[in-house]
């Protein structure tokens, strides 16, 4: 019994009387329903199983068992990489990877550098391989991987005797297909006293990234070409106006939030930038994206703060 023996009654009343006076003190203290409430909720309801025994069972007292549920094993979920998880050198990694000097222990700054291949990894910290056989390196980075950054400057930097193709540099980096051309050898400035010509076009593929960002800049005169990352992202619309296309690098003022563009400043994934950028997705507000596409930042910053 649920209800206690002064239940809506007044102060001192008595409205709940038992048949049996020993339970008078007992109705309305109980925690849980009893097992005769127990079967009855069952019977209303025609359970097959109740208080882990089939119903059937109750009525005749014996004590047949619930059986056991079946094991269900879930597979391990499938862990991908995040976005932004992916081999800055990838070829430099893949070296790391195989002298088992690549630390992707937690906040190693070589974890955050070969992001994707300590994930292959379990990020786990490579060791030296205990056979005695040699391990074999590739001499040159893969052609899927190596590519120029900006296939223009390089070719500037080259031609000038100023790319410096030591492995590990930064430059190397930057231009991995130039420095694959020269056998990774820093180039020297030519001894002779012929003049170096730097062409003055861009390569092929001249296009726009935004042409209609870059037509409205046009139409407003607000387009200069004499800076490198506009003449870059406007490469098309530049070009159609050669008095101005000039490749220089862009003078250092102290009111730009983002690095100049310099060869230090460039994009880790150009296509990823790229995209995000025109998917008006990039947030250049961001130190992390800042660093990662420091270049597609700095042309569409130019924009902003020309047509703010």
């Amino acid at each position: 019994m649920h209800y206690a023996k002064d239940f809506f009654a007044k102060s001192g009343t008595v409205t709940m009387e038992t048949l049996d006076p020993a339970y008078q003190d007992i109705i309305g203290t109980v925690t849980e329903p009893s097992k005769n409430d127990y079967k009855k909720i069952c019977s209303i309801y025609n359970c097959e199983y109740c208080m882990g025994k089939k119903l059937s069972a109750l009525d005749d007292h014996s004590t047949e068992e619930l059986p056991q549920p079946l094991s269900v094993t879930t597979p391990a979920p499938f862990t991908q990489a995040p976005e932004w998880c992916y081999d800055q050198d990838p070829f430099q990694c893949l070296i790391l990877n195989k002298r088992g000097d690549l630390d992707c222990t937690f906040g190693s700054n070589l974890r955050q550098f070969c992001c994707a291949t300590c994930t292959n990894n379990g990020m786990k910290t490579t060791t030296v391989p205990t056979t005695t056989e040699e391990v074999v390196l590739p001499s040159t980075p893969s052609q899927e991987w190596c590519y120029d950054q900006d296939p223009f400057q390089c070719l500037i930097l080259n031609k000038r005797g100023e790319l410096d193709c030591t492995f590990g540099s930064n430059l190397h980096q930057f231009c991995c297909a130039t420095c694959r051309n020269n056998d990774i050898q820093t180039t020297t400035v030519p001894t002779t006293t012929e003049e170096v010509v730097i062409p003055s076009t861009p390569p092929e593929g001249c296009l726009d990234e935004n042409p209609f960002m870059c037509k409205k800049m046009k139409e407003i005169n607000a387009l200069n070409c004499s800076v490198s990352s506009n003449a870059e992202s406007c490469c098309q619309t530049c070009n159609a106006n050669e008095e101005h296309f000039i490749y220089e690098e862009e003078p250092t003022t102290s009111s730009q939030p983002v690095e100049s563009t310099t060869p230090y400043c460039y994009d880790e994934n150009p296509l990823r930038c790229k995209r995000l950028a025109r998917a008006n997705e990039l947030n250049c507000r961001s130190r992390t994206v800042r660093r990662k596409c420091c270049r597609t930042c700095k042309a569409y910053q130019d924009y902003f703060d020309i047509t703010r």
